[in-house]
């Protein structure tokens, strides 16, 4: 949990200029930068990713990392692109509810098929 934990953390302050869930202090429950104080690289603001020990600093005193948490970020991202997410939302329903109605209409001619091929007459 923590690798994928930190992994999706990473993807999130790479592209959302964001650091933990709630902000860098998430972080100090890590067991690799919790000891230090620290926090990854992708923490790092824009113009500082390149330094490599740009998160090494103590989180509290770096103003090299993002403050605020990539929850925050990810909300504000729906809010501003809620009509994108909600049409795809809408799409994935859709599709669901033809897949299902696909499935019936599969189970039906497979009942049917059987029932010919056993001589059993429906209540068709």
């Amino acid at each position: 949990a923590v690798v994928s934990t930190q992994r999706s953390s990473g993807i999130n302050a790479e592209y959302g200029d964001c650091c933990g869930v709630v902000g860098p202090s998430d972080w100090s429950d890590n067991s690799v930068y919790g000891a230090n104080s620290s926090t990854p690289t992708s923490c790092c603001k824009t113009q500082y990713r390149s330094d490599s020990t740009c998160g090494n600093a103590v989180y509290s005193t770096n103003d090299k990392i993002n403050d605020s948490g990539c929850k925050t970020s990810l909300l504000n991202w729906i809010e501003s692109n809620l009509l994108y997410v909600g049409i795809f939302a809408g799409v994935i329903c859709l599709l669901q509810i033809l897949v299902c109605g696909l499935t019936c209409r599969v189970a039906i001619d497979i009942d049917r098929q059987q029932e010919a091929i056993l001589g059993i007459v429906g209540d068709d």
